[in-house]
């Protein structure tokens, strides 16, 4: 098992873009879809809950996530939205990175396409509805360097951090 340390909210490599992936069919991509499926399955175990992860949450800076759903498992790498609904929806988010201590309600889109590659090298794409689509939605986002948290309007934010600096200092 190679779990692995999950970076939290407020370290400074959560807000870097992460690099694309080139090198498809190697021990050390393989080896990272084993770290992110064992990181992630052991949050799973301990909080009861997980669906996803990105590299960047255990301190790899490479374009790559883990979903693991009903209707979906596997490494997503290189992953890019491509095709979006026009209907969004409210959903609540959080993270790992944030221990789901607390989530914010923020609009997603109902359904997205993503085009990605499997760790051979060999190009895919995915549909998505629903939950699914909000899940990648929000693991892309960490590649980008962005977290849920950013789409909280300003007022909200300055709130919810004072609270999230309180809670810490306690």
């Amino acid at each position: 098992m190679a779990v692995q340390k999950i970076i939290k909210i407020g370290e400074e490599l959560l807000r870097k873009e992460s690099l694309p992936i080139f090198n498809f069919g190697t021990g050390e991509l393989k080896q990272l879809e084993e770290d992110l499926r064992d990181t992630l399955l052991a949050f799973r175990e301990k909080y009861g809950y997980g669906r996803g992860i990105s590299a960047v949450q255990i301190g790899k800076l490479k374009r790559a996530i883990y979903i693991k759903t009903e209707g979906f498992e596997g490494m997503l790498v290189n992953p890019e939205i491509v095709k979006r609904s026009e209907k969004m929806f409210w959903t609540w988010d959080s993270c790992f990175s944030a221990d789901i201590a607390f989530f914010v309600k923020i609009l997603r889109y109902c359904s997205v396409e993503v085009e990605y590659f499997d760790w051979e090298g060999k190009k895919k794409i995915l549909e998505a509805k629903e939950d699914l689509s909000e899940l990648l939605q929000h693991e892309i986002d960490h590649l980008d360097g962005k977290l849920f948290i950013d789409y909280l309007d300003e007022e909200k934010k300055l709130l919810f951090m004072k609270d999230v600096f309180e809670k810490l200092k306690a």
